[in-house]
């Protein structure tokens, strides 16, 4: 019998997923867009990932900022199923009819090929389906992943130009969208709490205080938060308020319904002086009075602790009980290292992609150093890591990130006694996946994985013994 393919069905009724007519050796995977999480652990076992453009479509308006986000999200989803044999799973978009414009919407989020929901089973087993003539379907060369890049970067197709006459036929509803909130990839239950309470407060009107230090992702989740909300189609638009100064307060405060409909970040407040913290305070004073359905929704982000700033008499109380409506605080990446797991592969996944590279693996002992070490600089600095680390890996054909790729400081981090027993389940679980990995890409052959993982052969056996 030839060897079992996973298809992943993405945002299909399951009668409709019964409809399709596949071999016996095809096993179906389906799940919703906002569900992605619980077919993780099979994608480096899929052949096929198919998604359902048609289900994706909709009235609402698209912009560039949010397709180039959905894309993102089936990338990674690409970029997370090699296999063993290096192979990618294909990206395929599904219609229930020929319309061109699904076509076009197909290319923008980033699908190889094209395919009528009735052909399915045809294209799986039988090649390319060609009823889509006028889709000039062309892959990036040197590529390693199979997603589309944009045919024109600095343009979307003219399908999805909201000012294109026929652009608001088959458009993308926001929330059926698996919109990550990067930063905040991981399984442990604060994070998870965290993610909630975003999505709870994204379609809010209600101003909100994004707190915590530097490197931990303010601004992403702002954007994630801009993305959730029914104002999604309107800017997204920063001050930053080390730049402002009496003279030119006014030019990005000057009404207090300015904007149109969409989210202002006011960025690291606490930079205000104390007469331009009274200024703004007399802005929003005004904005949350206003009637106007046209102003723009406030975040706003800081790295201190304004409660203790209030209490030392240097940031108004005020202006602060006016932006703290709900608060979400940002842990630093020391506090969530079981979440460092999660968070490399996402990040890993996007230097790879970003760099048109193969993405390659951590090994066991390199991600124990990276559990060890504080992360002053949390997830900024944890990228800038990953991706020194990964470019030495490619210089030398590695097949893995040795220890020896991380930069030296992360070398030698030392971990104390406490954090080491807080945190073994962690690294056993990384180092279980990692020898199970080792094991399916060279056949099961213990010896050969054993001098792969560079430890004996009793040590492999003791390894797998306590798993």
């Amino acid at each position: 019998m030839s060897q079992l393919k996973i298809v992943l069905f993405l945002g299909f009724e399951p009668s409709e997923i019964t409809r399709v007519n596949l071999p016996e050796n095809f096993e179906v995977v389906g799940t919703t867009f906002l569900e992605l999480e619980s077919v993780k652990g099979i994608l480096q076992n899929v052949s096929w990932i198919l998604i359902n453009l048609t289900a994706l479509s909709s009235a609402n308006e698209l912009k560039e900022e949010s397709v180039k986000r959905w894309r993102e999200v089936f990338s990674d989803l690409v970029q997370k199923s090699v296999a063993n044999d290096g192979h990618y799973a294909q990206l395929v978009g599904v219609a229930q009819n020929p319309d061109w414009q699904l076509a076009e919407l197909g290319v923008a989020i980033g699908t190889r090929d094209l395919v009528l929901m009735s052909n399915v089973g045809s294209r799986l087993t039988r090649g390319a389906w060609k009823n889509f003539p006028r889709a000039e379907v062309s892959l990036a060369e040197n590529s390693h992943s199979n997603v589309l890049p944009f045919r024109d970067p600095r343009t979307l197709p003219a399908a999805l130009d909201p000012s294109s006459r026929d652009s608001q036929s088959h458009l993308i509803p926001i929330n059926q969208i698996p919109v990550p909130i990067r930063g905040l990839e991981g399984q442990s239950k604060a994070i998870e709490n965290l993610r909630n309470l975003i999505r709870k407060c994204a379609p809010t009107q209600s101003t909100l205080l994004i707190s915590g230090e530097t490197g931990v992702g303010k601004e992403h989740i702002a954007r994630s938060i801009h993305e959730y909300s029914q104002r999604s189609s309107g800017p997204f638009k920063i001050v930053h308020c080390s730049e402002l100064q009496e003279t030119n307060f006014s030019d990005y405060f000057s009404t207090p319904t300015e904007g149109a409909a969409g989210t202002l970040l006011i960025e690291q407040i606490e930079n205000l002086s104390m007469a331009l913290q009274s200024r703004l305070t007399a802005f929003l004073v005004g904005h949350n009075q206003s009637g106007d359905e046209n102003k723009s929704r406030i975040l706003v982000s800081t790295q201190a602790d304004l409660k203790k700033l209030c209490e030392a008499s240097q940031f108004r109380d005020e202006l602060y009980f006016r932006i703290n409506v709900i608060e979400i605080a940002i842990p630093p990446l020391r506090h969530r290292r079981n979440d460092l797991e999660d968070l490399s592969d996402s990040l890993m996944a996007r230097i790879a992609r970003r760099n048109s590279q193969k993405r390659i693996p951590l090994s066991a002992s390199a991600f124990e150093k990276l559990l060890h070490y504080d992360w002053p600089g949390n997830i900024r600095e944890l990228e800038n890591v990953l991706e020194h680390s990964s470019l030495s890996a490619w210089a030398k054909s590695s097949p893995e990130i040795s220890t020896e790729d991380l930069p030296e400081h992360i070398q030698s981090a030392e971990m104390s006694a406490l954090q080491k027993d807080t945190l073994k389940e962690a690294v056993r679980r990384f180092e279980r996946d990692h020898i199970a990995k080792t094991l399916s890409r060279f056949g099961g052959s213990k010896e050969v994985a054993a001098e792969a993982l560079g430890m004996s052969l009793a040590s492999l056996y003791r390894k797998l013994g306590n798993a």
